[in-house]
């Protein structure tokens, strides 16, 4: 395992909030609204979306509530471009994010098979 200088793992609080904030308008509603519906309380959630740090329960609730994918905002050493589009999706698609997500990751799984057999089949 590669030695670092951090943590191994970070999670990027405001690309999520965004993608909450973007829900939250999609779907018309207020930050109250949003309290409500997730199970939080008002200053809870506006915490958590102004750039605050918010709970491990927090996150678990808002992502309950928005649809979103805990894994697109665990940011770790290894760069993963799929990610970076999953992300951009969810902000400006989030109605069918999901589906495009696992379409791409259907596609990436086979061109990396297919890959694979070309590199065994070589000489």
């Amino acid at each position: 395992m590669a030695e670092t200088n951090g943590p191994l793992a970070t999670f990027d609080v405001s690309s999520f909030a965004a993608a909450v904030d973007s829900s939250r308008r999609r779907l018309g509603l207020s930050w109250s609204d949003v309290a409500d519906e997730a199970g939080l309380s008002l200053s809870t959630v506006t915490r958590a979306v102004r750039g605050g740090t918010p709970s491990v329960n927090t996150v678990a609730a808002l992502c309950a509530w928005s649809g979103l994918s805990l894994e697109l905002y665990v940011r770790s050493y290894e760069h993963r471009p799929l990610d970076v589009v999953a992300e951009y999706l969810w902000c400006h698609l989030p109605q069918h994010a999901q589906a495009l997500i696992d379409v791409l990751r259907a596609v990436v799984e086979i061109a990396e098979t297919a890959e694979n057999r070309g590199r065994e089949e070589q000489p």
